[in-house]
């Protein structure tokens, strides 16, 4: 379950940085449940993921105080 769980985050990851969209991650420790450690390595896979989209569509990783300021910054 966590795999496929892992793979629909990184096509929504993919879609929104080729889109030029921001995509919302929502993480808080009790998101993990009882399995940690398979939670943790799908968290380790998903920050690679955005790696490879930062370096390759400079994707942007930003607080919610970030993403609420771009529309200002962006003259909108």
């Amino acid at each position: 379950m966590e795999f496929l769980k892992t793979m629909r985050i990184k096509k929504e990851m993919t879609r929104a940085a080729c889109d030029g969209r921001v995509y919302h991650l929502w993480c808080h420790p009790h998101n993990f449940g009882s399995n940690v450690e398979q939670s943790l390595s799908g968290f380790e896979e998903i920050l690679k993921h955005f790696e490879y989209l930062h370096r390759k569509y400079a994707f942007l990783s930003l607080s919610m105080e970030e993403c609420a300021e771009l529309p200002d910054k962006l003259g909108g």
